[in-house]
């Protein structure tokens, strides 16, 4: 079972992949990429995540990035149990990653408000008010295009949760699908 966190990036999704990891024995990846912002714990998978951040920087070309996804992926399905993917680099790689599974992935959605997502774009990134609405509001129309009509779990992280009703709301989440 693959299971593909999504979010605007500050938004909930390490707290997500987070319980998934640890609570729900999802493997969310073997080397995680550092994070300056998440106290060095991000749960993004640091190959995965490279793979995203080259082909956006224009380093990596399309048709490489797409075999060495499906190279991966095939890889991680090959292993067997329970895996995932989080980064916030999918809100815009996502439409291109998805024809790589066998079976559809499982799709959590970690939202959170314009307010509180810009003001920690803002604190973490040092981000200008502009910059900080632009980009959430980009990614804001990028993950609600792309996701409409698909079966999501969204969970809004506008106000503090408690991370056990978060955890069995995935796990419904993932029972159900």
């Amino acid at each position: 079972m693959a299971v593909l966190v999504v979010g605007t990036g500050r938004s909930g999704t390490t707290t997500t992949a987070k319980i998934l990891h640890e609570r729900l024995g999802v493997c969310m990846g073997t080397k995680f990429a550092l994070s300056a912002h998440d106290d060095g714990h991000c749960y993004e998978d640091e190959y995965m995540y490279s793979l995203d951040m080259e082909l956006l920087n224009g380093r990596l070309s399309l048709p490489l990035w797409q075999r060495l996804v499906a190279y991966r992926v095939e890889e991680l399905e090959a292993k067997g149990g329970s895996w995932g993917y989080k980064g916030p680099t999918m809100v815009y790689t996502l439409p291109l990653l998805l024809p790589y599974f066998v079976k559809p992935p499982h799709i959590i959605w970690a939202d959170r408000c314009k307010k509180l997502t810009t003001a920690s774009f803002k604190k973490c990134y040092g981000w200008p008010q502009a910059r900080a609405d632009g980009e959430w509001e980009n990614r804001q129309q990028h993950l609600k295009t792309f996701l409409a009509g698909r079966q999501v779990l969204r969970i809004v992280y506008d106000a503090p949760r408690d991370e056990a009703e978060i955890e069995a709301g995935i796990r419904a989440f993932l029972e159900a699908s």
